[in-house]
């Protein structure tokens, strides 16, 4: 008879105190774990009341320093930091520390919510204000409570426990949807066509619109989504040139409209996909933009916006008379601005040898108004 000898297995991470799996405890006991739960909440609340409105960075904790998504993490804190969000974690070393690092030396709000465990989730050392939970669902409540955006990174089973949890509680709209962004197509892929061909294609788990729940982007492929009313489709051809602006920035650059969509929203919109034409390092996903597309050219009469006032509801521009320092006050009907410039129409009183003023036509209407208001003093 041959004896086997057997190896008892033990969890990966031994519990500090069977709660769960093991049915009902006494009244008290579980009267006491409730109240356990409870004060973890309040604490969380009170940690994080006045940190304002983050977006959420979500990651494995085991990449290092020099890995590729180490530094897109630390970029996207840098981002966030500069877009007025606090950039919120799970507080611990790998993608939380990348985050809370961009945001930290960027003069932006670092804020982590950390969990108890005997490896791997140690506090990093980029926050300014940190809270520590000992159970999962209280900190997952507490990341989505104060987030208006979710960044997900490659990461193991606690990003997709994140991740999941996210996209079930806006599929059943327990919570308003909200952007949620996967870094890295050539790690979601497999994910993703699973999803696809067996929840979507072959079991109908989920319906075609769960897809559109989440986002898919390449920091190094970046393409500019650009949403044209119905009505302004016919105008827009593969291969047109696209120029566009960011917020708060003057510089353009452009792209190439690549792809039209053929479905049209519910606001009577539709999406026009375009390629940059060169790869910029400053753009992130997500960024807001500002967009002209060449639906061809046509010759129109404009001037530089700051030839043109505003009086009592109606436009003007000045026209120099032959007496010096004499203007005339001219109606014109402004149509498109673009670039500086404004589209005009002039009824009449304007010939080909007039001069229009170009700068300070605000100015000759305030001395016009207050000669005016002296003169009838003086009646």
């Amino acid at each position: 008879m041959e004896a086997t000898a057997k190896t008892k297995r033990h969890p990966v991470i031994p519990v500090k105190e069977p709660v769960y799996l093991e049915g009902p405890k006494s009244r008290g006991y579980e009267l006491l774990f409730a109240f356990r739960v409870f004060r973890q909440f309040i604490k969380g609340f009170r940690a994080l009341h006045f940190v304002g409105p983050c977006i959420t960075v979500f990651g494995s904790a085991r990449f290092k320093e020099d890995h590729p998504y180490y530094q897109q993490a630390r970029e996207f804190g840098k981002r966030i930091a500069e877009a007025g969000f606090t950039t919120m974690t799970g507080g611990g070393p790998g993608i939380m520390e990348a985050a809370n690092r961009g945001a930290f030396e960027n003069g932006g709000k670092s804020v982590g919510c950390n969990i108890v465990l005997p490896f791997e989730q140690k506090e990093n050392p980029y926050l300014h204000k940190s809270v520590t939970f000992e159970h999962f669902f209280v900190r997952k409540v507490l990341l989505v409570k104060y987030s208006y955006a979710f960044i997900i990174l490659p990461g193991g089973f606690g990003t997709m426990d994140e991740l999941f949890e996210s996209l079930t509680l806006v599929q059943t709209n327990k919570i308003a949807q909200f952007p949620v962004v996967l870094v890295g197509s050539e790690y979601w892929r497999g994910l993703i066509d699973w999803m696809k061909t067996t929840m979507l294609g072959e079991e109908h788990n989920i319906n075609a619109i769960d897809l559109d729940l989440f986002k898919i982007v390449d920091t190094e492929h970046l393409h500019a989504e650009l949403t044209v009313f119905e009505k302004d489709v016919p105008k827009i051809k593969l291969g047109q040139k696209v120029r566009f602006t960011l917020a708060n920035e003057t510089d353009e650059r452009t792209a190439t409209v690549y792809l039209i969509g053929r479905e049209i929203s519910t606001d009577r919109t539709v999406r026009i996909h375009c390629h940059l034409d060169k790869e910029d390092l400053d753009l992130l996903p997500g960024m807001y933009l500002k967009a002209y597309v060449e639906a061809g050219t046509q010759r129109l009469s404009a001037l530089p916006n700051e030839a043109i006032v505003n009086f009592e509801g109606k436009d003007y521009v000045f026209v120099a008379e032959k007496e010096a320092n004499h203007f005339k006050m001219l109606e014109v009907t402004k149509g498109i601005s673009e670039l500086g410039f404004t589209e005009v129409e002039i009824k009449e009183g304007l010939s080909k040898e007039s001069l229009i003023v170009i700068n300070g036509a605000y100015d000759i209407l305030a001395k016009i108004k207050n000669s005016e208001e002296e003169e009838g003093h003086g009646h």
